[in-house]
């Protein structure tokens, strides 16, 4: 298997003009790597079975440490775990979200941790074997989606990511240890990263049964998100209205969305016995005790992110005017935009302080989209064109490497906890604290 990749990574001559072929060692060295590099991206490791069963042992390995795990060393946001609990053993106990109970979240993360539950026998473990659940189901959606319209590489790389996403314990944006809470965060992300790849990403064989099953992979994300928690329903809701000239609308895929949409809310509403007017009511409590504002803190904290994120979408619109592809260009300056923005919105609707995920999803789309424009046989692009692409792929690996969860955060606690100095807290998280409480606003609902 090694030897046939690298023969089909390097083949020793490539196309260039309609008479003559160039040898690949007369390239530049420079060339040379990064057109190895964008040839192995392209390479189809899917197509082998040994290729197949590793993905699958790893991400199983993955979220069988995640419920291995469960609750172990918690000490931190305690309440937010066991309010979860608390509600799937009401939810077992035969009572309603919303109707029995008051609820700012939706039935969807009851019943996945109620199903943690009895898979514990009613243990508090039950929390960790649920998000190791959830993870599982999300990486198989997303290798489903993200097989049929991204390259191996990427399908594989969007697969851990949403993988790991889900299952990390840790709040979105503070570092792991000593935490195991709002999950339904997690999920919120990685749903939309699904519903990222099938409104960014087309099919690579185009037919009506591909886009029809894309629309109902959108619909349900919508209706799950709708059932989870509603801020990240508003989110993907503009996204999908956003990202329409991303790719070309059909009426097949419009179709899927509406009917996978309808029976998952059809299915929730009768779980909910038929009555809405409940779930209201306390949407509206949510809505009214917190407010939506953009805070200083999340200027001080995001500003670096967005900017580099911003530059980052910058230079793909330039490799595709430089190809003149000026309309793919367009798009995916308006897909950054629109995902950065959702980003900050979810962040400030969120009890969370740093990192935007969806930033790192669309950056993976985009990769995908330029490495595919290089073509199968990138030395035979232009020499200036091959650099584009090689300062994008640099600033794709930074750009994933600042959207990870707060290392600096994380490496400031780890050092404080091995030195005695004090325990792994973030050192901003207090402070946005005494800012609440002093401006005498509403408690912080998650």
């Amino acid at each position: 298997m090694e030897k046939g990749i690298m023969r089909d990574v390097m083949p020793d001559t490539v196309a260039q003009g309609p008479v003559f072929q160039r040898r690949v060692s007369d390239r530049p060295a420079f060339e040379r790597s990064i057109a190895r590099f964008v040839t192995l991206w392209n390479y189809p490791f899917l197509d082998y079975g040994a290729v197949r069963v590793s993905l699958l042992v790893a991400l199983a390995s993955l979220c069988l440490v995640r419920a291995y795990t469960g609750l172990s060393g918690i000490t931190v946001y305690t309440h937010d775990a066991f309010g979860t609990l608390d509600g799937a053993w009401r939810l077992l106990h035969g009572q309603t979200p919303h109707a029995d109970f008051y609820t700012p979240l939706g039935p969807l993360i009851y019943l996945l941790t109620a199903f943690g539950l009895l898979l514990s026998r009613g243990g508090a473990e039950g929390f960790g074997y649920s998000q190791a659940v959830a993870g599982c189901l999300l990486g198989i959606w997303m290798y489903w989606l993200g097989r049929r319209r991204l390259g191996h590489l990427s399908a594989i790389l969007m697969c851990f990511t949403v993988v790991l996403l889900s299952l990390n314990p840790a709040s979105v944006g503070e570092p792991p240890p000593n935490t195991s809470c709002m999950p339904y965060n997690r999920y919120g992300y990685a749903l939309l990263a699904l519903l990222l790849v099938e409104a960014v990403a087309k099919v690579k064989r185009p037919g009506k049964a591909d886009e029809l099953c894309g629309g109902i992979s959108t619909g349900v994300v919508l209706a799950a998100l709708l059932f989870l928690k509603i801020s990240y329903f508003i989110g993907g809701v503009f996204l999908i209205a956003a990202l329409i000239p991303c790719r070309k609308q059909t009426r097949a895929r419009w179709m899927g969305a509406f009917s996978g949409f309808g029976v998952v809310f059809l299915a929730f509403f009768a779980f909910l016995r038929f009555q809405l007017v409940p779930m209201w009511d306390d949407l509206r409590m949510v809505a009214g005790a917190k407010h939506l504002r953009l805070n200083w803190w999340i200027v001080h904290n995001l500003y670096p992110q967005v900017i580099f994120f911003g530059v980052f979408i910058w230079m793909a619109a330039a490799f595709f005017r430089a190809r003149y592809q000026v309309p793919a260009a367009r798009r995916t300056v308006l897909a950054g935009v629109a995902v950065c923005l959702a980003g900050v919105f979810l962040l400030s609707t969120n009890f969370q302080f740093f990192d935007l995920p969806l930033n790192a999803i669309m950056a993976i789309l985009i990769v995908d989209q330029v490495l595919n424009a290089v073509g199968a046989q990138p030395l035979a692009s232009d020499s200036r064109v091959l650099k584009r692409g090689a300062v994008l792929l640099f600033g794709t690996v930074l750009a994933a490497g600042s959207i990870a969860d707060d290392p600096w955060a994380s490496a400031s606690g780890r050092i404080k906890g091995i030195l005695g100095t004090g325990p792994l807290t973030l050192p901003s998280t207090p402070r946005c604290w005494q800012d609440s409480a002093q401006t005498n606003e509403a408690t912080w609902i998650t």
